[in-house]
């Protein structure tokens, strides 16, 4: 089970290692779920994992990582922001707040603008 302190630690542990490089995000393949959380983060980078309905959630950009109907889509954004954190893209703030990094700006606005162009392409 992913908790806080355990988020906050990959974060740490993932900026320590620096481990990613340019070349490393230009050819990752990110899921739908790391860009829906980098695109809600994008222009403020603030996210926060937040308890909802008894259960861990990610919300960023006014948006809650949550579907009662759905328990796996909660799971997968989870899932998704820890990846996210392993990837060095996020650091922890304080609490339950982490930000987006410099990186981790730089890659959300060019995944929110890739975005939104080919939503206005359909």
């Amino acid at each position: 089970m992913i908790d806080v302190s355990t988020l906050v630690l990959l974060c740490k542990n993932a900026l320590a290692a620096l481990k990613w490089t340019k070349e490393h995000y230009e050819s990752t393949r990110f899921s739908e779920e790391e860009k829906a959380i980098l695109v809600a983060a994008a222009d403020q980078g603030a996210i926060q994992i937040v308890l909802s309905d008894s259960l861990l959630s990610v919300f960023g950009g006014g948006i809650l990582f949550t579907a009662p109907a759905d328990p796996t889509y909660r799971a997968r954004h989870l899932d998704a922001f820890a990846q996210l954190c392993d990837r060095g893209l996020i650091t922890h703030h304080e609490g339950e707040m982490f930000c987006l990094n410099g990186k981790g700006f730089e890659l959300a606005r060019k995944v929110k603008a890739i975005e939104q162009d080919s939503g206005s392409q359909s």
